[in-house]
């Protein structure tokens, strides 16, 4: 299998929480559709400490942490 295909989110709110549960819950069958794993490896919010239902708080910081480093990749 390829390589996965990464995937950052801009916003963690109704729609941003609701597609980061989506990747999460339908990986199987998105991997089978695209043909290649689909990670999300962060979510870009502004306020981090807001509880978000579906939301693995673990993509919070990343995303924070390398919009504040550009050159940082993920």
């Amino acid at each position: 299998m390829s390589s996965p295909l990464t995937v950052a989110l801009l916003g963690g709110g109704t729609v941003g929480a609701s597609v980061a549960q989506l990747i999460s819950e339908s990986a199987d069958d998105l991997t089978a559709r695209i043909g290649r794993e689909l990670k999300l490896t962060g979510i870009a919010v502004r306020d981090a400490s807001k509880p978000r239902p579906g939301v693995d708080s673990n993509f919070l910081p990343k995303m924070l942490q390398a919009l504040r480093h550009p050159a940082q990749t993920l």
